[in-house]
């Protein structure tokens, strides 16, 4: 039962989120603003793995902003009721990527920290909402139409051989349209 305390704490970490997020998201063009100036050729074996990864993200700008739009829009949507979800949904693939880099790139810890945070806060609030979640998730797996045996082969085959044609096409366009 949700009660004014529980609910008070479920819009701080949603609050939290958001600020955190769109603070990221708006600080990728400070941080990268000045992107194009880092040439591969400045890779060297005593690199870390952050310097690495900085020196892709700082290749280009469009990419880190990308990556802070969705951490900017995904960050705005927690804080309403009616799109908190869809905030989460953004959000989700976001943050589980940067954990993932953070780790594997062994950028400062501090940093991983606060990405855990934010995807704990994440998940507090998809608990919140868990009624929700599990109202959705059954609207997407709902079972529409029961197929024959055969009935599923002819669409596996049929999805198998469009898949193939699809995949020649693009080659065929790609070999066509490149010099």
């Amino acid at each position: 039962m949700k009660t004014t305390i529980t609910n008070g704490i479920e819009f701080g970490f949603r609050f939290y989120t958001c600020v955190l997020f769109c603070i990221y998201g708006v600080g990728k063009v400070v941080q990268f603003g000045g992107a194009g100036h880092y040439p591969a050729d400045k890779i060297n074996p005593d690199m870390s793995g952050q310097d690495i990864m900085w020196l892709f993200f700082g290749y280009s700008l469009t990419y880190p902003l990308i990556i802070g739009a969705f951490q900017v829009v995904g960050g705005i949507l927690l804080l309403f009721e009616r799109t908190k979800l869809l905030g989460i949904l953004i959000l989700l693939p976001v943050v589980s990527n940067i954990i993932i880099m953070d780790i594997i790139y062994s950028v400062n810890f501090g940093a991983l920290l606060y990405a855990i945070s934010l995807l704990g806060a994440l998940f507090f609030v998809m608990y919140w909402e868990r009624k929700k979640v599990v109202e959705v998730m059954l609207v997407i797996i709902k079972k529409t139409k029961n197929f024959t045996s055969k009935e599923k082969w002819i669409h596996i085959a049929i999805g198998m051989l469009f898949s193939l044609l699809l995949f020649i096409l693009v080659r065929i366009l790609g070999d066509m349209l490149l010099p």
